[in-house]
């Protein structure tokens, strides 16, 4: 008879043992001897361990309960008993005391998991259960919350929706993770049972409301984050939390007071309580917090005096902007780490902060980059200290009261790009020194009294693209300055120059020139005043004649009464855009469409409001999302566009869509590699058209996964063009090109062009930029806001897919649905385009032309062709470098700059799975 495999692995061991005590029985035994001998107990324990294991078999109930999980998610790789299974070990851990088995741990991270989670009541050792990044929906089962063997829960990155269960029994959970989720209703009061607590994550839940409970039990507590939520009331009181490394609740509605021991936690690295507008009073002593690297209290109501940072010596980023402190002090000497520092929009007095030597000899990688000290009430001049901050990059100390001169030592910043000191007292001219600046591209000098004439050496700078000298007392502006390419140059208003020439090359005196230019204004302002009052007069009697021969007929005009009959009275609410929500309608030949009402606290009025419509009229192209018409009547704005079925890329991504009809089916699959490729050379397209063929140019402002549409046959269309922008047309008086448009923030954190933060421009580059974003994101299924790539410390998405490219292993953050489905060069060539996009240089950026040839050749690469649209240029655009990025660098803005969603530190410094 024929043994079995479990009598054949004894006599093997047997017959080990035997050749083991064989070799012992010598009195010597050689070295490689003794080696054999350990090799031979090592494979001996590992055979042992597999027959106990073998022999251990799991309880009727798991093995149930595991075979239910099989079905569900349909997880054709597992056996009916995993613990027995090596294929399985990495999803399923099991324990064995021998006799039995049990499970301890389930981790199906990113496996595409769809629908509610399968019972888990069978795992009574269940230790560990990891969800994380998945499709999963329905409620939060209670059967989970039950369970007190549990360790590790990790629920982040699903769809459930409901609120959160009871937490009573999590008393041994030390790390909880419920980000990123549909959850409503408040956090539990149960959560200040979870007292074995060290990290615990809510963050990024807009539907969680209500106060934070009383977490002064949780002594263990490492990092709390809960922010980008609704949560309100007090902040918690965490004094008992004696090792506490991060608290994170930023954008909720938090109120009252800071409590004094909060700062008292010596080795918390991030406090960020930024955007919460109802916070309060002064901000405590700050001296306790000995390691903090982050300290954020922007968007807040704060007052009284910025608190003292004299032990504060790894601080890093300082953002104070948007309260009401009224005092600073001037001892930061002890910040040698300072990165960024931001104060402005408060109602500061006083000089300037001087910032002694003690920075001056920190290295590179550590100094002040960033100074923002605008639109408060400082006086006196820019301390001398500054000028040998020879790493710093911007400072901005616009609407002030400074005075004095400006110091030529200044020149010795040769790092620095943007230098906004408009609307002070300056006096004095412009130093020569300034033409050293050789990176310089912002320098804004506009209503302050300086005079004399402006400095030939500026128009050497090779990078200045901006120099407003608007309001001042200037005498001349050299030619060669005048007629520098690419320079957006303002001097209006300088009484001392006519036509860019001094005044006294004239015949007439100051005097003089002054009284012809006072009685002109007189006369064109009795002109003006009796053409407006006609024109109003006209406008009032004759108002819906405009909507209705004014506009383009391929505008329709609906009435308001149209609108209710079309969405059903607004029946069903699909999206909420920039322009504002969304509601589903159709008309009455039953073509759908996309209803977009104008956000209640818009301040465009009405003849705005149609040269918009009159504008979007004109956009015709297949790769933008037709608009049928509009409605303006009782104070509503309106416009309808055509419905597209599928949603937006956004919600094809992350499956999150409640408006696409696909995704009312469970039975949904990701999006192909070639698919994607079709989708990005599809918005690549509809976006060149608005930078390319629109005269004026058009900058969308506002470009992301969100924003590109699919009709039903998953074809892509750019929407959301109602913040679209346009490029002012050429000065008839020197024909040169403007370069972009100075705007108020419109756009998405994460996808917006950080140099838009130091220039306050957008360009065509800023949607390049965008657009690059969206790349990484159908590369990567990541979103440009999350703060978990690989765990890796202070990553934007950007940066971790470059070092992923520099370091050859770009395969490691591809979108695993993709797995085994791409071209490896077409891929790489995908990452360098999406990359170049990026570069914090908008002038290295590519134009919109070549990135839709570069994503052809790709798309040839995986052997499918693009037919070229014919209604855009791309055929004649020109190629797209083939050559490989180097590794780069691309630098965050400071956070006073950015929201900390797009540019913030990790939840917590190491991956605890």
């Amino acid at each position: 008879m024929n043994s079995s495999p479990m009598s054949s692995k004894t006599s093997t061991i047997s017959a080990l043992v035997s050749a083991a005590m064989a070799m012992t029985r010598g009195l010597f035994l050689r070295r490689a001897s003794i080696r054999l001998l350990v090799s031979m107990f090592l494979l001996c324990s590992v055979e042992l361990m597999h027959i106990q294991m073998a022999n251990a078999a799991l309880s009727p109930a798991e093995e149930s309960a595991l075979e239910n999980w099989r079905q569900r998610f349909n997880l054709t790789k597992w056996t009916v008993d995993p613990c027995v299974d090596s294929a399985t070990a990495a999803w399923v851990t099991c324990s064995t005391d021998g006799q039995t088995s049990t499970v301890i741990s389930i981790d199906l991270k990113q496996r595409n998991l769809t629908g509610p989670i399968p019972d888990t009541t069978a795992f009574t050792n269940l230790s560990r259960l990891v969800l994380s990044e998945n499709n999963l929906t329905g409620g939060l089962p209670p059967s989970i919350f039950n369970q007190s063997t549990l360790q590790l829960l990790y629920l982040e990155s699903n769809q459930f929706g409901g609120s959160i269960p009871d937490m009573s029994a999590l008393t041994s959970v030390t790390e909880l993770a419920l980000d990123s989720t549909q959850i409503s209703g408040t956090i539990p009061e149960s959560i200040s049972r979870m007292t074995a607590a060290t990290h615990i994550r809510l963050q990024n839940n807009p539907n969680l409301t209500g106060a934070i409970p009383d977490l002064s039990a949780l002594s263990n507590l490492l990092y709390l984050d809960a922010g980008f939520c609704a949560l309100n009331g007090s902040l918690p009181d965490l004094r008992n939390a004696k090792d506490l490394i991060s608290v994170k609740l930023a954008q909720n509605d938090l109120s009252g007071t800071i409590p004094p021991a909060l700062f008292q936690h010596e080795k918390v690295k991030y406090m960020e309580l930024n955007d919460n507008s109802r916070l309060s009073g002064n901000v405590p002593d700050v001296t306790g917090l000995l390691e903090v690297e982050s300290f954020q209290l922007k968007n807040c109501n704060l007052s009284g005096a910025v608190p003292h940072f004299t032990t504060n010596v790894k601080l890093k980023y300082l953002g104070l902007e948007n309260n009401q402190f009224t005092t600073i002090p001037t001892d930061f000497t002890n910040l040698t780490d300072l990165q960024a520092m931001s104060v402005q929009n408060n109602s500061i007095t006083g000089v300037l902060p001087d910032l002694p030597p003690s920075y001056i000899q920190t290295d590179a990688e550590n100094q002040l980059k960033w100074i923002t000290f605008s639109n408060n009430r400082f006086s006196g001049g820019i301390p001398k200290s500054w000028n040998e901050l020879k790493y710093l990059e911007a400072v901005n100390a616009d609407h002030n009261n400074l005075s004095g001169v400006i110091p030529k030592e200044m020149g010795n910043l040769t790092n620095l790009k943007h230098l906004t000191l408009s609307y002070n007292q300056f006096s004095g001219s412009i130093p020569e020194e300034l033409g050293f600046l050789l990176k310089l591209e912002t320098l804004s000098l506009e209503n302050n009294q300086l005079n004399g004439t402006v400095p030939e050496s500026l128009a050497s700078l090779p990078n200045l693209q901006d120099l407003a000298l608007t309001n001042n007392r200037f005498t001349a502006i050299p030619e060669v300055l005048r007629q520098k390419p690419g320079l957006n140059l303002t001097y209006d208003n300088n009484v001392q120059i006519i036509d860019g020439k001094s005044s006294s090359s004239s015949g007439l005196s100051a005097g003089a020139i002054a009284g012809v230019v006072i009685g002109a204004a007189v006369a064109i302002a009795a002109v003006l005043a009796i053409v407006l009052y006609m024109t109003r007069k006209r406008r009032k009697s004759n108002k819906d004649q405009l909507s209705k021969d004014d506009m383009p007929k391929s505008a329709h005009a609906f009435t308001l009464k149209e609108i209710k009959a079309i969405t059903g009275n607004n029946k069903t609410l699909i999206g909420r855009g920039g322009f504002g929500p969304v509601y589903y309608g159709k008309l009455a030949d039953g073509k759908e469409v996309a209803v977009k009402v104008r956000a209640t606290d818009s301040k465009q009025g009405y003849s705005e409001f149609l040269n918009e419509v009159r504008l979007l009229s004109r956009l015709h192209h297949r790769n933008l999302v037709p608009l049928v018409g509009y409605c303006v009547e009782a104070q509503q704005q309106i416009l309808v566009y055509v419905y597209m079925s599928e949603g937006s890329l956004y919600e094809h991504l992350y499956h999150s869509g409640s408006g696409a009809k696909r995704y009312q089916s469970p039975e949904r699959q990701p999006l192909s590699w070639i698919k994607r490729l079709d989708i990005l050379i599809d918005a690549a397209r509809g976006i060149e058209y608005l930078h390319k063929d629109c005269n004026p140019p058009l900058i969308h402002r506002d470009v992301k996964a969100s924003n590109i549409l699919l009709n039903d046959k998953l074809e892509a269309k750019v929407g959301d063009l109602g913040l679209s922008k346009q490029i002012p047309e050429a000065d008839p008086a020197d024909g040169a090109p403007p370069t972009g448009v100075s705007t108020a923030v419109k756009g998405t954190f994460g996808y917006l062009d950080p140099e838009y933060f130091v220039r306050r421009k957008l360009t065509t580059k800023s949607d390049v930029f965008s657009f690059g974003m969206v790349i990484l994101e159908i590369i990567t299924c990541k979103r440009p806001q999350n703060q978990d790539f690989s765990g890796a410390d202070d990553f934007t998405l950007a940066e971790w897919v470059q070092n992923a490219v520099s370091e050859d292993q770009l395969e490691s953050v591809v979108d695993s649905t993709l797995k085994g489905e791409y071209n490896d060069e077409g891929m790489l060539m995908v990452a360098h385009v999406a990359l170049k996009c990026v570069l914090p240089d908008s002038a290295d950026r590519p134009e919109m032309g070549a990135i839709v040839t570069a994503l052809n050749e790709a798309l040839l690469l995986e052997g499918h062709a693009d037919i070229p649209n014919p209604d855009s240029e791309t055929a004649g655009s020109v190629p797209f470098s083939g050559q490989l990025v180097p590794p780069i660098i691309l630098p965050s803005p400071p956070p006073s700059f950015v929201s900390t969603g797009q540019f913030s530190h990790p939840s917590w410094n190491t991956d605890p799975r």
